[in-house]
């Protein structure tokens, strides 16, 4: 996690200090900011996801024509005493196991043959502040209680 300004007064390494304060104060606030943030990042994660545009390659190669019908959200699970929640791509069906060559690009023998569509470090840049102005959200309720 970087430790630079997040704008609003509260550094990185402050917001996690306040989250952990958090989770042992406040369990359910905790899991609900994690769950509403899963949520935020999956529905970017849905936008951004590449579309299939071509008819002809439908139903060839991949079940659906869609990468955004194999995102996955799962709830705030404790790990290591901090609630977490996984987005990503479905891995044992269909498209899911695909979609690292689409963002991260293909070479084959040194000649680039797919380039990078980085659309999931692009979900990333986009939805890091909305994450952090929910967690601020969720210290000062967890905190006003």
């Amino acid at each position: 996690m970087s430790r630079k300004s997040s704008g609003k007064g509260m550094t990185d390494a402050q917001i996690d200090v306040a989250m952990t304060k958090l989770v042992i104060n406040c369990k359910t606030e905790a899991n609900k900011a994690v769950n509403r943030a899963a949520k935020l990042y999956e529905a970017r994660l849905r936008q951004n996801a590449p579309k299939q545009t071509k008819k002809k390659y439908e139903g060839r190669y991949v079940d659906k024509g869609h990468s955004a019908d194999y995102i996955k959200t799962t709830r705030a699970r404790e790990n290591d005493g901090r609630p977490t929640a996984k987005v990503g791509f479905l891995v044992n069906r269909g498209l899911g196991w695909y979609m690292h060559f689409p963002d991260g690009g293909t070479t084959v023998r040194g000649t680039l043959r797919q380039p990078a569509q980085n659309f999931i470090e692009r979900t990333h840049n986009e939805t890091v502040r909305p994450i952090k102005a929910l967690f601020r959200n969720a210290i000062k309720k967890g905190f006003d209680k």
